[in-house]
């Protein structure tokens, strides 16, 4: 069995953190997200590597659209949303691939922390941390 290096098991280290961060922030009662334009950042995790990408969504009723600078990273496009409790699952109109959770559309399920004016929705891909994606948004 090859032993991780030291540069890996910090990325590795990291990641954990800012997962274990992101779950266990204070509960808080608001259970919905304020409609309106929001602009943030998607980051995606991957081993040694961070991918981000500066990104803007709307939310309307339980309906979400949304952009990102790169085209297609992360593919946001449109589709609704539903959250219960700590979750928050997306279905895209858009043509979602078979194997989604390694791609970075949004769809399926993540954590969400509605915090104010702010939205965080983080997943974790794999059965060990191997990949994460964070979704950090801001009402504007």
């Amino acid at each position: 069995m090859r032993l991780a290096n030291g540069k890996h098991m910090m990325r590795l280290f990291t990641v954990l953190i800012l997962f274990f961060i992101t779950i266990s922030c204070k509960k808080n009662n608001q259970t919905s997200i304020v409609p309106g334009d929001y602009a943030g950042t998607f980051t995606r995790i991957s081993g040694t590597k961070d991918s981000s990408d500066a990104i803007r969504m709307n939310f309307s009723g339980d309906r979400f659209s949304g952009t990102g600078d790169i085209p297609g990273f992360p593919g946001i496009c449109e589709g609704s949303f539903r959250i219960d409790g700590d979750s928050i699952g997306f279905g895209n109109d858009c043509m979602v691939p078979e194997d989604y959770k390694n791609s970075t559309i949004l769809y399926g399920e993540y954590r969400q922390n509605i915090h104010g004016d702010s939205v965080i929705f983080s997943r974790t891909i794999g059965d060990f941390v191997y990949e994460a994606d964070f979704y950090r948004l801001k009402k504007q």
